[in-house]
C-alpha cells in the first residue's frame, strides 16, 4: 500500500451559480465541445469535493453557434448553450443517477471520445486537482464511459496501483489522461497511470483491463541506453523519470509524454519529454520499438515573481498533460502546472500549448524558435511574460482552429474555461482575445476558478475530401441503382486513386445495409480518380453504381482516396437514401371504428393498383400482429394495371399511428416488392382514449399494526373515457427502474391481479401492496402496473401500463405517522384541510420545504390554508431533533371536475432529497351532477363563418345539437370536435365537463338558433 500525501492549493472565494442557457446537447453533435472541472468551485485553500458538483460539461460549439456569439470580448457574457446532463433535461427515462456530478463520477480530468456517429465519452480519475473521492464502488483507478445518446454512466474494471480504496479522500496518485483507438474491429483504451508509471489496456466492447502493461521505467529508458528505472512502491505517485500524462495514437505508434527528464545539456532543472512506441496490427504494445521523440523546451522567462528562476533563466517545466493530434497530422502538446515532484500542488500559469509538425524521429515545434508561441491562451495578467496559461486541454478543430483549456482568459473579467483560438493562432492579435471566443465555465466572471479547469476535447469529425451527392433515382428495370457526387480534395496531397469498400458491422446504424460501389466498366479495386490528378480544393464528379441492394434501403460504404504511392490516403463512411420505388398505389384508404364493450374497432378499407410489372397472387400486410386478417390470396390475380380493394381489421386505439409494409407477391413468391404505409386511428364517435396515472414513486412504510417489515402502496387510477362500461385485469410486475438495485418479485405484490369495472366517462382508483423487503435507506425498485379490458383469449386487447417505483426514505428525510393512511375525503367544488403529523427522526433540527403535489390529470389545488391552490406548492416545515409537527394542506376540487364520486387519486409530499416520504389517496365523497345547457356561443373562427358552441352535460350521456331559424322548425346540427380538427360528429358523449363544438355560421342569415337535446340511452 502506498502511503497518503497532502494536496495543496491557492485561496480562492466563492462562485456564483452556471449561465441558464441549459439545455440537453445529447446524443452528441458536431461541434461540441466537452471539458472536465473539479467538483468543488469555491476557489478556498485545498477545496473539499463536492457530491453535487459537476465535474463533466458539454458547450455547443457548432458553427451557427460560434456565428452567434461572434468573436472578442463579448463571448466571455455570451449565453452559451450548455449542459452537465443534468435529470431535468435528460431524455428517455430521467435519473439522477445519470448526472455529470462529483457523486456519480468523483474527480475526473482525462477525456476521450470514440468513432460511434454520437460518440461516447470516456473519463479518468485523476487527483489533479488536489483533494479526491470516489464513488462507492470505484476509486483512483477507474475509467467510466458516458453513454454518448443518454449520458448513461459504466464503470471499467479498476486500473490496479492508481491508490487507495474507495471513500478515501485526498488518498492515491489518480490516472493521468487516456486516448481511444480502433484497429478493425478491436476499440482500445489507452490509459497511463500516475500511480505505477505503467500504460494500460483497456477493451472497449468487452469492457475489461488487458493483463500486461507497458512499463516505461522498465521497458523504454533502456532502449535509449539509460539505466531502467522500476516503481518504488513506497510512492504514492511513481518517480517523475517513469511516470507518463498525456497519450495519443498516430501513425500506428502511441506517442505519450514523460513527466520529467533530465536536460541533456546537464542543466539541474527537469524538463518534459516525449516518448512513443509502435502499436501491431491488433493494437498491442510494441516495447521494442520505444523511442524518445523530442524533449520540451523550456520554458524561458522574463518571469519575476520574486522565488522561481527570476530573469531569463530557464526553469522547470510543467509536464505535458494532453497530446492530440489533427487531422493534418500536426501534434499538439497542452501543459499544466504543476510543482510538486511527488504529488500534486495546484496552481496556474507557465503553462503552453505547443504544436508540432513532422513525423516519427523528426517531429519540429511551430514557430521552430518560441517563445512567443503561435497559440496563446489567456492573457499575461501584466507581469511581462509569456501568454501561457494552459489548464492542461487541448483539442484542434477540422478547421484549423484550438479548443483549449485554460486559466486567465480575460484581462478584467474573471473567466477560467474554454478559449477557442481561430485558424493559424493569435500570435499577431492584440488583445490576444480578438479573434477568439471564450466560455467561462461557470458563468461567473467575478470569481475565479483558477486551478480548478481539466481537460477538454470536441466532437469534430473531419474528412480530406468533401461529397455532395445527386438524388438517386429509381433505376430502369433489371438495372441497379447508381450514384453521382462531386468529389473535392480537401487535404493537402494530391489524389490519384479511389478505393471502395465496405463498412464494418460496428459501422452502421440500425437498419443501414453495406455494399462495394462499383465503376461501371472498372474492375475491382483502386480506381484512378476521372479527370487524371486530383490536387487540393480541386473537384471532379464520380458515378458508381450499387450492386444488391433494394429500395427504400440505407447504404453505407467507405470511400478511401490515395496519392500516386499509396502512402497518404484517408477514408470516411458515406452513407445515401435509397428511394422507394412503388409497385403499388393505394387509390382509397378509409378507416372506420365502431364501438363495443371491449372498446373500439378499426376497420381499414384500402383500394390498390398493380403498377409493378408482374401479377399478384398473395397480398400480406407487416406486421400481421396488428391486422386481421393480415395475409389475403388473390384470385383472380390482380394483372399489372389492375385493381383489388381488401377489407381487415386493425388493432389498437384512438391516436394510434401505425406504419407498416403492404407486400405483393407472385406465385412463385419470388417476384415481390412492398411499399410502406401509415394510418392514424381516429377518435371514434368522440371517445378518448382510455388513460391511466399512477404516482411516479412510492415510498416503503412501516405497518401501522407493528407487523415487521414495510410496505408501499401502489395506486393506479384508470379512466374508462368510452359510453359502455369496461371490465379490466390489472397486473402488477417488476421492472428495471435506473438507480435501483433492488427487484420486485410477483411475490412482492399483494394481491397478484385484480379485476375492476369502470362505469363510462369514469374513473377509478386501483391499490396494491408492495412488500419492500430487505430495503435500507435509499434502496428503490421499480413496478409497472398494466391495465387490460377482459376479452376472450387470447386477449387482443391493447394493455394500458403506467410505470413508478418504490423506494426506502432516505436517512434525514422527514418521516409521516401511518404514511398508508385510508383514502381521506375531499369534496368536489370546495376546498378541504387534511392534517398529517410529520416526524423528525435525526438527532439534528430539521427545517426543509415539502413539495406537495396531485399526481392526477384532473386540476387539483393544493396549498397550506389561506394560500392560491397550486398542482405543486412548497410548505416550508421546521421540526426540532426527534420532534413532531402537524402539517395542515388545503385541497380544492373544481366543481367542473372529471372525477366521479367515489374516485380515489394521490397526493404526494417530497422531501429535499427528492424522495416522496408521504403518498395516500384523495377520494371524492359529493359532486353536483352537471346540467345540460349551452354555457358560451363565440366565434371560433370569423374569416370562416365558424362558431364554437360550448355545452355542458350530465357524464355518459348522449347529446346531439339542433339548428333552427325560427324556433319552430329545428333541424339536426352535426358539428366539430375538437374545433379545428375537422372531425364532425352528429352526436357526442357528454362527461360532466364544457365541451366546445365548432358548427359552420352563413353570414347571409340574420339569425341562428341552437340547442342541446339529450338522446335516450
Amino acid at each position: 500500500m502506498k502511503r497518503s500525501l497532502l494536496f495543496a492549493s491557492a485561496s480562492l472565494a466563492i462562485l456564483a451559480p452556471a449561465p441558464a442557457a441549459l439545455v440537453n446537447l445529447l446524443p452528441l453533435q458536431k461541434g461540441t465541445v466537452a471539458v472536465t472541472c473539479y467538483s468543488n468551485s469555491n476557489w478556498a485553500y485545498n477545496p473539499p469535493t463536492d457530491p453535487n458538483g459537476p465535474v463533466l460539461a458539454l458547450f455547443n460549439g457548432s458553427a451557427a453557434e460560434l456565428a452567434s456569439a461572434g468573436t472578442g470580448v463579448g463571448t466571455v457574457s455570451y449565453n452559451w448553450q450548455f449542459s452537465h446532463n443534468e435529470t431535468a433535461i435528460q431524455s428517455g427515462t430521467p435519473s439522477p443517477s445519470r448526472e455529470w456530478v462529483g457523486r456519480n463520477l468523483g474527480e475526473i480530468f482525462g477525456i476521450a471520445l470514440d468513432d460511434a456517429p454520437s460518440p461516447n465519452l470516456y473519463v479518468a480519475a485523476t487527483t489533479a486537482y488536489g483533494n479526491a473521492t470516489w464513488p462507492i464502488g470505484n476509486g483512483p483507478g477507474t475509467v467510466y464511459r458516458l453513454d454518448g445518446t443518454s449520458g448513461a454512466i459504466k464503470a471499467f474494471p479498476q486500473i490496479p496501483n492508481a491508490g487507495s480504496p474507495a471513500g478515501q479522500a485526498g488518498i492515491g496518485a489518480g490516472l493521468g489522461n487516456l486516448c481511444y483507438h480502433r484497429v478493425g474491429t478491436n476499440e482500445w483504451l489507452y490509459v497511463t497511470n500516475m500511480g505505477d508509471g505503467r500504460i494500460y489496456r483497456l477493451n472497449v466492447a468487452t469492457c475489461t483491463l488487458d493483463a500486461t502493461p507497458f512499463d516505461h521505467g522498465t521497458q523504454a529508458l533502456p532502449n535509449v541506453g539509460l539505466t531502467a528505472i522500476a516503481d518504488n512502491p513506497a510512492l504514492v505517485f511513481t518517480q517523475p523519470e517513469r511516470r507518463p500524462w498525456g497519450i495519443g495514437v498516430h501513425g500506428g505508434r502511441l506517442y505519450y509524454s514523460v513527466f520529467s527528464g533530465v536536460n541533456t545539456s546537464g542543466a539541474i532543472f527537469h524538463q518534459t519529454e516525449v516518448w512513443s512506441l509502435a502499436l501491431d496490427g491488433a493494437g498491442n504494445f510494441m516495447p521494442a520499438t520505444a523511442l524518445r521523440e523530442f524533449i520540451v523546451p523550456p520554458l524561458v522567462g522574463p518571469w519575476v515573481n520574486g522565488t522561481l528562476n527570476e530573469g531569463t533563466a530557464p526553469r522547470a517545466n510543467a509536464p505535458v498533460s494532453d497530446i492530440e493530434f489533427s487531422d493534418s497530422g500536426s501534434m499538439f502538446l497542452a501543459e499544466r502546472y504543476h510543482t510538486a515532484l511527488y504529488g500534486f500542488i495546484a496552481g496556474t500559469h507557465a503553462t503552453r500549448v505547443l504544436e508540432y509538425t513532422g513525423a516519427s524521429t523528426s517531429w519540429a515545434t511551430i514557430p521552430a524558435s518560441p517563445p512567443p508561441y503561435k497559440w496563446q491562451v489567456g492573457v499575461d495578467n501584466s507581469l511581462g511574460r509569456p501568454i501561457d496559461n494552459s489548464a492542461g486541454g487541448v483539442a484542434p478543430a477540422c478547421d484549423g482552429s484550438l479548443w483549449v483549456s485554460g486559466d486567465a482568459l480575460h484581462t478584467t473579467l474573471k473567466a477560467y474555461g474554454l478559449q477557442r483560438i481561430k485558424p493559424g493562432g493569435n500570435l499577431g492579435d492584440s488583445p490576444p482575445q480578438l479573434n477568439s471566443q471564450i466560455i467561462d465555465l461557470d458563468g461567473d466572471t467575478v470569481n475565479y476558478d483558477k486551478s480548478l479547469i481539466g481537460d477538454a476535447d470536441v466532437f469534430d469529425k473531419c474528412s480530406c475530401f468533401e461529397i455532395v451527392g445527386e438524388p438517386v433515382r429509381c433505376p430502369d428495370p433489371g438495372k441497379p441503382f447508381t450514384y453521382t457526387f462531386k468529389l473535392t480534395n480537401k487535404s493537402t496531397y494530391t489524389g490519384h486513386y479511389l478505393w471502395f469498400n465496405a463498412c464494418l458491422p460496428s459501422e452502421l446504424g440500425t437498419g443501414a445495409v453495406t455494399t462495394v460501389p462499383q465503376v461501371p466498366g472498372a474492375p475491382a479495386g483502386p480506381w484512378v480518380i476521372p479527370g487524371g490528378p486530383l490536387g487540393p480544393s480541386q473537384m471532379t464528379m464520380v458515378t458508381v453504381e450499387l450492386p444488391e441492394v433494394q429500395a427504400g434501403q440505407k447504404v453505407c460504404f467507405r470511400i478511401t482516396m490515395l496519392d500516386a504511392h499509396g502512402e497518404l490516403c484517408c477514408s470516411d463512411k458515406i452513407c445515401v437514401d435509397l428511394p422507394v420505388c412503388d409497385c403499388i398505389t393505394v387509390l382509397v384508404k378509409q378507416i372506420t371504428c365502431a364501438e363495443t364493450p371491449v372498446g373500439p374497432v378499426f376497420t381499414l378499407t384500402m383500394t390498390l393498383r398493380n403498377v409493378s410489372n408482374f401479377p399478384w397472387l398473395h397480398l400480406a400486410l407487416l406486421p400481421p400482429s396488428s391486422f386481421s386478417p393480415s395475409a389475403f390470396a388473390l384470385s383472380p390475380p390482380v394483372l399489372p394495371g389492375g385493381t383489388r380493394t381488401i377489407v381487415t381489421q386493425v388493432l389498437g386505439k384512438s391516436g394510434d399511428r401505425l406504419c407498416f409494409d403492404i407486400s405483393v407477391h407472385d406465385g412463385t413468391l419470388e417476384n415481390c416488392c412492398s411499399i410502406p404505409c401509415c394510418i392514424t386511428l381516429p377518435d371514434c364517435g368522440g371517445i378518448r382514449p382510455d388513460t391511466c396515472d399512477i404516482t411516479a414513486i412510492e415510498p416503503c412504510c412501516p405497518r401501522s399494526d407493528g407487523t415487521p417489515g414495510t410496505f408501499a402502496k401502489i395506486t393506479m387510477v384508470l379512466c374508462n373515457n368510452g359510453s359502455l362500461t369496461k371490465t379490466y385485469v390489472v397486473t402488477p410486475a417488476g421492472v428495471s427502474a435506473a438507480g435501483c438495485t433492488k427487484t420486485l418479485t410477483a411475490a412482492s405484490f399483494i394481491p397478484a391481479t385484480q379485476t375492476v369495472t369502470v362505469p363510462p366517462n369514469t374513473c377509478q382508483a386501483v391499490t396494491f401492496e408492495v412488500a419492500c423487503e430487505g430495503f435500507v435507506p435509499g434502496d428503490c425498485a421499480g413496478f409497472v402496473l398494466c391495465a387490460q379490458v377482459e376479452g376472450p383469449a387470447p386477449n387482443t386487447n391493447p394493455k394500458l401500463c403506467c410505470e413508478g417505483r418504490v423506494h426506502a426514505p432516505s436517512a434525514g428525510d422527514p418521516t409521516v405517522e401511518d404514511c398508508h393512511q385510508q383514502p381521506h375525503p375531499v369534496v368536489a367544488g370546495g376546498t378541504t384541510i387534511l392534517e398529517w403529523t410529520v416526524l423528525n427522526p435525526s438527532n439534528q433540527p430539521l427545517n426543509q420545504d415539502l413539495r406537495v403535489f396531485t399526481d392526477i390529470l384532473d386540476p387539483v389545488g393544493v396549498g397550506a390554508p389561506g394560500t392560491e391552490p397550486m398542482s405543486l406548492v412548497s410548505i416550508p416545515i421546521s421540526i426540532e431533533a426527534r420532534g413532531t409537527k402537524l402539517l395542515r394542506v388545503e385541497v380544492t376540487v373544481p366543481a367542473s371536475s372529471a372525477l366521479m364520486p367515489g374516485t380515489a387519486f394521490p397526493i404526494s409530499f417530497v422531501a429535499d432529497s427528492g424522495r416522496i416520504v408521504l403518498s395516500t389517496l384523495l377520494q371524492i365523497v359529493s359532486t353536483a351532477p352537471s346540467p345540460l345547457a349551452i354555457v358560451d356561443v363565440a366565434f371560433a373562427a370569423p374569416e370562416n363563418h365558424a362558431l364554437r358552441i360550448r355545452v355542458v352535460s350530465p357524464s355518459a350521456r348522449r347529446v346531439k345539437l339542433q339548428r333552427s331559424l325560427d324556433m319552430i322548425v329545428w333541424g339536426d346540427e352535426p358539428c366539430t370536435l375538437p374545433p379545428g380538427s375537422g372531425l364532425r360528429f352528429d352526436s357526442f358523449i357528454g362527461n360532466g365537463l364544457p365541451i366546445d363544438c365548432e358548427v359552420p355560421c352563413d353570414a347571409a342569415e340574420p339569425r341562428v338558433f341552437y340547442r342541446a337535446v339529450l338522446l335516450e340511452p
